[in-house]
């Protein structure tokens, strides 16, 4: 590693280069080449939507978040406080005229106009070498950071069933051994004990059993387990971050339903999510996808009594290994074409796994389908939808039967969306992600620079 601010030298790769070593090892490595007539076959897989006889949304909202890590001080650099910004658009299907317009370009008042439909919001947490209030070290000032904020994050200022916390305990409650009344934690973050480690929701300060010490709600994410007192914990506030944007669409829908009971299925009708990345949580917080996927099933079946759609929500993958291989076909495409991936696509072209495991891809993570689709502009998107079903282990046969687009009823609403939300500014982008982007975003200049002088001010 240099010296801050120490050059590397200009020749230093020559050595690298002059290595027989080198030059033998990069002869023994070869690309995984793709059957070029192979390829050309794989748009027949594609079709075109089903037509539906539900209506399309009025109300779009996209969700998408950022993460900062700031020095508190020149002098020690390695101080830092973390930064999560979750930005929030309430789009308008009418609107999306007005903006577009007779012609090519976007009327840019209008474009401005969703500054007033926006909302944001900011957690700042404890990061390496930084304790907060009176704990005694990193990963405690992060929890209770933590679950603070989530308990502050409420519709009703002074009603606290309005939180985000009530509604990671909502999820919690799917848990096995958990309730309505009580979640259980899978350790004590102090002692590790895994033996009755309880939070009851009527009290408002749990204990670990075994060391007595306090325990947190948001100690069910596990978030906590990547926390390091002198290492940069960037990945813990990704995991956060990620975490948080996800979890407040289903905030926003356990409003609409607890607020609205007798009319909550005409209002969800109207709404789709817009959510940057796949519908899945990943690391620590993975085994939480399942309680999603048990709660909006059982919106779904009210939903289904009334003949409405499922609930509207949409994942939009803008890079990885399925994007890569899915810009290597995408020629071959039809217009307004859409496949949903099966686990077997995905394990030939993607993870060239050879002897893939029987279990179905993403079984511990994703409570969302995968599928592509092909806009009447031409652009590609790598999106998923939520899965029509409340267990995985429940359904026959879940491997085939969540790659079988027909369960999906809904589906000619989302490729509606993605034709009618394309957006030039960037290759293969949408209106709802690039504003909710856009309103976002931490600028490494100035947006940075402004947190790093507020934390140095503050922080004592």
């Amino acid at each position: 590693m240099p010296y801050e601010n120490e050059l590397a030298d200009k020749t230093s790769h020559v050595d690298i280069i002059k290595n027989p070593d080198v030059s033998e090892f990069l002869s023994k490595c070869h690309k995984i080449e793709y059957d070029t007539q192979e390829i050309e076959t794989l748009g027949n897989l594609f079709t075109k939507p089903n037509d539906c006889n539900f209506p399309r949304p009025k109300n779009i909202i996209s969700i998408d978040g950022s993460v900062y890590e700031s020095s508190i001080t020149e002098k020690f650099p390695s101080k830092k406080i973390g930064y999560i910004k979750i930005g929030v658009v309430l789009l308008k299907y009418d609107s999306l005229t007005q903006i577009q317009g007779t012609s090519n370009f976007v009327d840019p008042f209008e474009v401005a106009s969703f500054k007033e439909n926006n909302d944001a919001y900011s957690f700042v947490l404890p990061s390496t070498n930084i304790v907060y209030d009176n704990c005694d070290y990193v990963q405690e000032s992060f929890r209770k950071a933590l679950d603070e904020q989530f308990d502050k994050k409420r519709d009703n200022e002074n009603d606290p069933k309005s939180s985000l916390r009530e509604t990671l305990f909502k999820m919690a409650s799917y848990l096995d051994g958990c309730n309505d009344t009580r979640i259980k934690l899978s350790k004590c973050p102090h002692c590790e004990q895994t033996e009755n480690i309880v939070i009851n929701k009527d009290d408002p300060a749990p204990k670990c059993p075994h060391c007595g010490k306090r325990l947190y709600i948001t100690d069910v994410l596990r978030v906590w387990e990547q926390v390091k007192d002198e290492t940069s914990n960037k990945s813990a506030l990704n995991r956060t971050m990620s975490v948080i944007e996800r979890l407040l669409s289903i905030h926003y829908i356990r409003t609409i339903v607890e607020s609205l009971r007798d009319s909550y299925v005409n209002h969800l009708e109207n709404i789709c999510f817009f959510i940057d990345g796949p519908l899945a949580l990943f690391g620590e917080p993975a085994k939480l996808h399942a309680c999603f996927m048990k709660y909006l099933d059982e919106l779904n079946q009210e939903m289904r009594k009334f003949n409405k759609s499922d609930i509207l929500m949409i994942g939009i993958q803008k890079s990885g290994l399925i994007n890569d291989f899915i810009n290597l076909i995408k020629e071959h495409i039809g217009i307004g074409e859409i496949y949903c991936l099966t686990d077997d696509f995905i394990n030939k072209y993607v993870n060239f796994e050879k002897n893939p495991a029987s279990d179905t891809f993403g079984k511990e993570t994703y409570y969302g389908q995968h599928f592509v689709y092909k806009n009447k502009k031409g652009s590609v998107f790598v999106f998923t939808v939520p899965y029509p079903y409340a267990e995985k282990s429940k359904v026959s046969n879940f491997k085939n039967e969540k790659s079988n687009i027909l369960n999906y009823k809904n589906i000619k609403i989302y490729t509606d969306l993605l034709d009618e939300f394309d957006c030039s500014l960037y290759p293969d982008s949408l209106i709802p992600t690039v504003l909710a982007h856009k309103y976002t975003a931490i600028s490494l200049a100035p947006g940075s620079k402004v947190l790093d002088l507020l934390s140095r001010s503050k922080v004592l």
